[in-house]
């Protein structure tokens, strides 16, 4: 009897401190929750503004082709007189290649930034991109951006030099 007295003192203690464990676990779960959709949030806010760089990319590589047809149709159109068509079609193409160049390296910052909210380097909704590092050339002589409109360029150079 006196095993279950000695027990029955402390059922009280063990009472609170078990409604304690399981109040600051609750709360600790919740903490935990809302740190998580927080992250997720900017996960999707970086994740959507990569998917905006990279549909202008897009865009711009239709219209830089767009208008190159829109070149070559002049050219075709009109007699042997029209081949600076061909040259003055290449301003643009350039042109567009560096706008293009500029989307990607935005993308790649992005993409960084991306990479650190994961790792947990950034603080919530903080979209400073400006700590990335990313170089402008690297970004014009990809492999997707020179091997496009380089082809183009040259194409154009070379077109205007056996047609003149």
């Amino acid at each position: 009897m006196t095993k279950l007295k000695y027990f029955a003192d402390f059922v009280p203690y063990i009472l609170i401190y078990g409604i304690f464990f399981v109040t600051l676990h609750a709360d600790l779960l919740c903490v935990r929750k809302t740190m998580e959709e927080s992250k997720l949030k900017h996960l999707e806010l970086v994740q959507g503004v990569i998917t905006r760089m990279n549909s202008n990319s897009f865009s711009i590589k239709t219209w830089a082709i767009t208008i190159l047809a829109a070149f070559l149709a002049m050219y075709a159109s009109g007699d042997e007189q029209n081949n600076i068509y061909l040259l003055a079609a290449a301003v643009p193409t350039f042109v567009f290649w560096c706008l293009d160049a500029y989307y990607l390296r935005m993308e790649r910052k992005y993409r960084k930034l991306y990479d650190d909210v994961i790792a947990g380097k950034v603080n919530d909704l903080e979209m400073k991109i400006k700590l990335y590092k990313e170089s402008y050339l690297s970004a014009l002589f990809s492999l997707t951006e020179a091997g496009l409109y380089l082809t183009l360029i040259i194409g154009l150079i070379i077109a205007y030099f056996i047609m003149h």
